[in-house]
């Protein structure tokens, strides 16, 4: 595992901006079917998981993506919205 300082740089921009192109081609389909619902998008893959609440989102995109960085929000809305990632403690 690399040390912090060797970790990759991350623009955070682009990755909002890959998970908003994602969050715009199934828009229409998930503000139709699950409004207010809990939506985690891994933008490299286009993987994407819903669940009731954050925690069950989270929890199917850990089993599947566990330590890359996701975007977390709330079908129909921007208001709940953040990065998130696993951090792992650093090895010596």
């Amino acid at each position: 595992m690399p040390r912090i300082d060797e970790a990759p740089y991350i623009n955070l921009r682009k990755f909002a901006d890959k998970a908003d192109e994602i969050y715009a081609k199934i828009k229409n389909e998930l503000e139709r079917e699950h409004w207010g619902e809990f939506l985690v998008i891994e933008p490299d893959s286009g993987d994407y998981f819903l669940g009731n609440d954050l925690k069950e989102a989270t929890r199917k995109s850990r089993e599947k993506h566990p330590d890359k960085l996701m975007v977390q929000l709330r079908v129909g809305t921007l208001a709940v919205r953040r990065a998130s990632a696993r951090v792992r403690p650093l090895v010596f």
